[in-house]
C-alpha cells in the first residue's frame, strides 16, 4: 500500500494490540475511567487500523425507495490508498403496494389510475483523491389498483462531485458507524465520560456530521471490545429536547485480523421522516485487505456510453449542464420525459432537491477526472419560459418521478443540505 517500514511498523502494533484486546475482553474492562485525551487516542488506534486498507460485505434492509416498503439490499465496502468504493444491489423485489403509494406523498398517476414508481436496484459509489461519484439505478414499475405491478425499464443516475464533497457520503458513513468504527473521525471535543457498572463508558461529545453541521454525539462505548461505540445518537445544535437526528445501536463482535467490529447494527435518522423506521445492517465478512475488482468497478461505473433514460451530470466545472441520453418510456404511459421535467423546474425546486445550480456534465465517455474548469465540457441549456400552470404540473411530476430517481441518487446531499437549513 505504499507505506513506509516505520508506517508498517506502526500498523503491525496496532493490529497486534487490536488483537489481543479482542481476543482478551477483560483486559481494557477493569481499567478505570479514561480522560478525554486518553479515550480519543485509544479510539483512534483501533480506527486507524479500518484507513489502512478494509473491506466488508454486508446487507442492509430497509426503506430505499419512496412509496415501497422496507426490502434488502446487499452491498460490499472497500477502502485503501486509491480511494473508497462501496456498491449496494438489490437482494429481492419488494413489495408494492398501489394503497401504499396512495399514502405515500406521490401525486403523479397514469392515466389508467396506475402509479409509476422507481425502486433502487443498484447504487455504485467512488470517492477518490480527484472526484467523488455515484452511479444509481432505478427499476421502474407500473403498479395497477390490484396491485399489479409491471416492470417498465431501468432509469440510471451518473454524477460526478469535487473529491470533498459531503453530499453523497451517508452510506459509507452508515456502514462505518454501524460497525462501531470511524466516531473519531465526527469528535471535536469530549467533554463529558463517565463508567457504569457494566464496565461500559458513556461519553458526550461537541461533534459534526459534515462541516456545516455541529451539534453534540451520546456514545457507549465498551473497553472489553477494543473500544467498539455500541450505541450513539446525535442531535444538533439548537435542536435540544427534539428526537435525535441518529440513533445507532450495535451488536455482537466479529474478529477478523486484528479489527474488531459489530455483526450486526440498527440505523434510524429522523431526518425528513421523523417517524422513520430503523434499517438493519449485517456484517457478514471483514478483512484488512482492499478490493482492486470493487473499485475497479466503481470507477468504471462512471464512464460511458450509457444506455437510455441515464441523466449524467459533472458538476465539477462551469458553466452549469447536464446530459440526458433518450428516454425508452412511452407517451402517458410511465416516466415523463427527464429532459421535459428538468426545463419546467424552478429554481427553487433546483435547490430543494439539492440538483444545485452548478451542476455540469460532460460528454457521454467522458472518464472522470480532475477539475477541468471550462477546459473541453461543452454547455447546453436545458430550461424554458414556461407559464406557471405548467410549472405547477410539472412540480408535481417532478417530485413523483425524479423525486424517486434524481433525489434518490442525492439522498445523502439532500439529508446533510437540509439539515443544514433547518439549523439555521
Amino acid at each position: 500500500m505504499g507505506c513506509s517500514a516505520m508506517n508498517r511498523v506502526a500498523t503491525y502494533l496496532t493490529i497486534t494490540i487490536g488483537t489481543a484486546l479482542c481476543l482478551s475482553p477483560a483486559a481494557l474492562a477493569g481499567e478505570g475511567v479514561p480522560s478525554a485525551t486518553e479515550l480519543l487516542t485509544k479510539m483512534q488506534a483501533f480506527d486507524s487500523v479500518l484507513s489502512k486498507g478494509f473491506s466488508c460485505k454486508g446487507t442492509e434492509t430497509g426503506s430505499f425507495s419512496v412509496g415501497v416498503r422496507p426490502f434488502k439490499m446487499n452491498w460490499e465496502l472497500t477502502c485503501g490508498d486509491q480511494g473508497t468504493a462501496m456498491v449496494f444491489r438489490s437482494a429481492e423485489v419488494p413489495a408494492i403496494e398501489y394503497q401504499q403509494l396512495e399514502t405515500s406523498g406521490l401525486r403523479v398517476m397514469l392515466p389508467t389510475r396506475s402509479f409509476s414508481v422507481g425502486v433502487l436496484s443498484e447504487h455504485i459509489l467512488f470517492f477518490g483523491k480527484e472526484y467523488s461519484s455515484q452511479h444509481r439505478v432505478d427499476t421502474i414499475f407500473q403498479v395497477s389498483p390490484d396491485n399489479t405491478k409491471r416492470e417498465l425499464g431501468k432509469a440510471r443516475v451518473v454524477q460526478l462531485r469535487p473529491p470533498d464533497a459531503p453530499e453523497m457520503t451517508l452510506p459509507i458513513m452508515k456502514a462505518f458507524l454501524s460497525l462501531g468504527r470511524m466516531y473519531t473521525e465526527y469528535l471535536d471535543e469530549v467533554t463529558a465520560v463517565a463508567k457504569d457498572d457494566d464496565g461500559l463508558l458513556h461519553v458526550t461529545a461537541k461533534g459534526h456530521i459534515d462541516m456545516g453541521n455541529t451539534g453534540t454525539w451520546h456514545l457507549i462505548v465498551e473497553p472489553g471490545t477494543a473500544y467498539l461505540v455500541r450505541k450513539a445518537s446525535y442531535l444538533p445544535e439548537g435542536r435540544e429536547g427534539e428526537k435525535p437526528l441518529l440513533e445507532i445501536e450495535n451488536s455482537g463482535v466479529k474478529y477478523s485480523g486484528g479489527v474488531c467490529t459489530a455483526e450486526a447494527s440498527s440505523w434510524r435518522q429522523t431526518f425528513p421522516d421523523p417517524n422513520s423506521e430503523p434499517h438493519r445492517l449485517v456484517f457478514e465478512s471483514t478483512s484488512q485487505e482492499v478490493s482492486n475488482d470493487l473499485l475497479v468497478e466503481a470507477t468504471k461505473a462512471m464512464n460511458g456510453p450509457f444506455p437510455p433514460n441515464t441523466v449524467f451530470m459533472d458538476d465539477r466545472a462551469v458553466p452549469p449542464i447536464i446530459e440526458t441520453t433518450p428516454s425508452l418510456f412511452g407517451p402517458g404511459e410511465a416516466v415523463p420525459p427527464v429532459e421535459t421535467i428538468l426545463a419546467e423546474m424552478t429554481g427553487e425546486e433546483v435547490q430543494d432537491m439539492n440538483v444545485e445550480a452548478q451542476l455540469t456534465s460532460a460528454r457521454n465517455g467522458h472518464p472522470p477526472g480532475p477539475d477541468t474548469g471550462q477546459s473541453e465540457l461543452q454547455p447546453r441549456t436545458m430550461r424554458r419560459p414556461v407559464p406557471a400552470e405548467a410549472r405547477n404540473q410539472a412540480s408535481g411530476r417532478l417530485y413523483a418521478i425524479l423525486g424517486l430517481v434524481v433525489v434518490g441518487a442525492a439522498v445523502t446531499g439532500y439529508f446533510l443540505a437540509r439539515v443544514r437549513k433547518k439549523k439555521c
